[in-house]
């Protein structure tokens, strides 16, 4: 079997990764920032809530994407061309059925559009016209080449991705900013964003071309292949769905129950927190295809040695991450948005929380998703979705905002976490995870009190200006990370992880 280079692949991809969310990630703060004071928050607030609708009719997708990446694993591994062009091939049929659906879905939701929306939006634009351009800018994105992409996830090649990603965004960011600017037009705007799609999936497209000429669409697949990625793909499809709500749902409600003002609001403090995610993301999609060739190669107790010292990463990782937030999360959105567009402190720390807990539970779930592990807890996400959109439609109106959040936060801390670490142990190793949720609560408290202690430091500051921001955020590099180092630097993990990023 082939046998990746797993730990100069996953570096190469972080590298290119952070590369590209530092560019698509302080573009659209700049994109905020001039649409706040050339159009105002309004527009903002469909933009929230245009994404978020559009986000769940990307449902329709059913986790497909994920299933065919995970199915080319072991013929990559095994140089099995034939059977990597027939998954290809029905890759490509099934995402123009998806592309098509998009656009007959989509269009049905259009008498429904003003009703998502309590207060009013701004008068100089037409709302069945801006959606229908978000929907287009949906749909196309499957019609146009997608399906090539599995080829760069599944051979390791992010970085690649990332490149794309990074020069398309940066032109179609560069471009809105001078639409905005001159024309301060909001059609004009948006327009962009699908021609750049289009230009993003054909670049695409020749790129995978010229650098895997040996695969191309042709051929079928055994029937018990397809059974097992029709297993697949109906255990995808309620992770698919439940990922997809918790994250929309929250701005289809907070519009219906609080206006599109709030959606504004909210979706400021909420963009930094994306950007956080997904610089954590970064890490995850690196060393996922690498985790999916160990599990196809590797033992079970070479894998579980590799779970202890990726759980140190993440908790060191995204423990540090929410000690920043907490700490510097009013000071930046003060200096950015102006006190107006502050939310209240409980809110932060609720914020903050749910980042922390849906974060720390991304390792297990990684490892279970490379090892193709859908169909265990297949009833989970189901149950996630109910309790989540009646918490949040119940929760909204009892305290507002911070009902939405607290909603999210018992769907991760009740059901995701022990569901699906349980499941993982069960089946894959096959012992209790008790042991685990020890290291866990742990490793919690450890990070719970260095935050607090950071936090206290931080508070000593009163400057509110660029210079307080910049001092709190060096507080924040330099007292937890020289705390923590202190309590795991003669860890075997820690250990191991320094073995690792020297390629050991």
């Amino acid at each position: 079997m082939k046998k990746y280079n797993r730990t100069q692949n996953a570096k190469r991809n972080i590298f290119f990764g952070v590369l590209n969310r530092i560019i698509t990630q302080l573009l659209p703060f700049c994109i905020r920032t001039v649409i706040i004071y050339t159009l105002g928050e309004h527009y903002l607030g469909v933009s929230g809530l245009f994404t978020s609708v559009l986000q769940v009719l990307n449902l329709s997708e059913l986790g497909f994407g994920s299933a065919m990446v995970y199915s080319m694993y072991r013929p990559i591994a095994e140089e099995d061309t034939d059977k990597i062009c027939a998954l290809l091939n029905l890759y490509k049929k099934v995402y123009r059925i998806i592309g098509m659906a998009v656009f007959v879905f989509g269009f049905s939701l259009l008498p429904f559009i003003p009703r998502l929306v309590k207060a009013g939006y701004p008068e100089d634009i037409n709302l069945y016209i801006i959606y229908v351009i978000y929907l287009f800018n949906t749909a196309i994105s499957y019609l146009l080449y997608a399906y090539k992409g599995s080829l760069l996830s599944a051979h390791q090649r992010n970085d690649i991705e990332n490149i794309i990603s990074l020069i398309m965004s940066a032109l179609q960011y560069g471009i809105q900013i001078v639409i905005l600017i001159l024309c301060k037009n909001y059609y004009l705007y948006i327009i962009i964003m699908p021609i750049v799609t289009v230009v993003t999936n054909l670049v695409r497209s020749k790129i995978v071309d010229r650098k895997y000429p040996q695969y191309t669409c042709r051929g079928v697949l055994e029937k018990s292949v397809l059974v097992d990625i029709v297993k697949r793909v109906s255990s995808l499809f309620g992770h698919q769905l439940a990922y997809t709500l918790i994250n929309s749902a929250d701005n289809i409600v907070i519009s219906a129950y609080l206006g599109l003002t709030m959606v504004a609001v909210y979706n400021n403090y909420y963009l930094v927190l994306t950007a956080v995610i997904s610089f954590i993301s970064i890490i995850i999609s690196s060393i996922t295809a690498g985790i999916g060739n160990s599990m196809v190669i590797e033992t079970v107790d070479k894998n579980k040695r590799d779970l202890k010292k990726f759980s140190l990463l993440m908790h060191w990782l995204v423990g540090w991450c929410s000690i920043c937030l907490f700490c510097l999360y009013q000071p930046f959105i003060r200096l950015w948005m102006g006190k107006r567009m502050l939310l209240s402190v409980d809110t932060v720390f609720l914020l903050v929380f749910y980042f922390y807990i849906s974060e720390i539970r991304r390792i297990i779930n990684t490892f279970k998703n490379a090892a193709g592990m859908w169909w265990v807890d297949k009833f989970k996400p189901y149950v996630v979705v109910f309790a989540d959109i009646v918490l949040d439609i119940i929760l909204v109106q009892l305290t507002g905002v911070n009902g939405v959040i607290i909603a999210s936060i018992i769907s991760v801390l009740f059901i995701y976490i022990p569901w699906e670490t349980n499941v993982f142990f069960k089946y894959y190793f096959k012992e209790s995870s008790a042991p685990y949720y020890w290291e866990l609560l742990k490793k919690c408290t450890v990070f719970a009190l260095t935050g607090i202690f950071t936090f206290i430091i931080c508070n000593v500051v009163q400057n509110e200006g660029i210079y307080g921001l910049l001092l709190r955020a060096g507080i924040c590099v330099i007292v937890p990370n020289t705390v923590l180092l202190i309590l795991y630097h003669n860890t075997a993990e820690f250990k191991g992880l320094l073995d690792l990023l020297k390629g050991r």
